[in-house]
């Protein structure tokens, strides 16, 4: 939704989404109009989602298992994430708070870089992968849309679903390389 935020963005930064991305703008805003004084709207926009071996970051244990890693870009940009389990717990929060209506974000503000990322996971692999930077054209030719938004460079914090007390309980994926390669291999055995 937030298009390139290197610098640290919340909920109240404008707009600018990718191509493929488009199209939320007119759905966050349809459903944030219908909140009245009967019904209570919220939109969450969750991060890069891992955990469970699904997701961006599944994607990347999936390759580094397999030997070769394919990075759209230099692999500097910032990804922000969010824990799976995370993710739900502030959905629960945002349920049973009535008070809770409007715009979240939900990152766990690790502010890790795509690169940060593989070198953490390369040493729990058992083949050392190599890592091959995809150029963002060439990647385009291949993957269309999604290419721009795997190169974005986000730096997103979450004020709003911090105030309700939402507290992330993972906050790297470099740092829980381990943990969450041995989920990918739970999930895909």
């Amino acid at each position: 939704m937030l298009g390139q935020s290197p610098d640290p963005s919340t909920e109240e930064a404008p707009v600018n989404p990718t191509p493929i991305a488009a199209w939320r703008p007119a759905h966050e805003a349809l459903v944030l109009s219908a909140c009245s004084d009967h019904l209570r709207t919220v939109v969450v926009r969750p991060g890069v989602v891992y955990g469970s071996g699904r997701g961006m970051v599944g994607d990347l244990l999936k390759m580094a298992s397999n030997g070769l890693v394919r990075v759209v870009g230099d692999g500097n940009n910032h990804w922000p994430l969010v824990y799976d389990r995370d993710l739900a717990d502030l959905y629960a929060k945002l349920a049973v708070n009535p008070a809770a209506s409007g715009l979240y974000h939900a990152n766990d503000e690790g502010d890790e870089r795509v690169n940060d990322l593989v070198a953490a996971i390369k040493p729990h692999v058992s083949l050392r992968p190599d890592v091959r930077y995809v150029p963002l054209h060439e990647a385009r030719s291949k993957m269309g849309p999604a290419a721009d938004a795997m190169a974005l460079d986000q730096v997103i914090r979450s004020p709003r679903a911090r105030a309700l007390g939402w507290t992330p309980t993972l906050h790297s994926v470099a740092g829980n390389a381990a943990r969450l390669l041995e989920e990918w291999r739970s999930a895909n055995a």
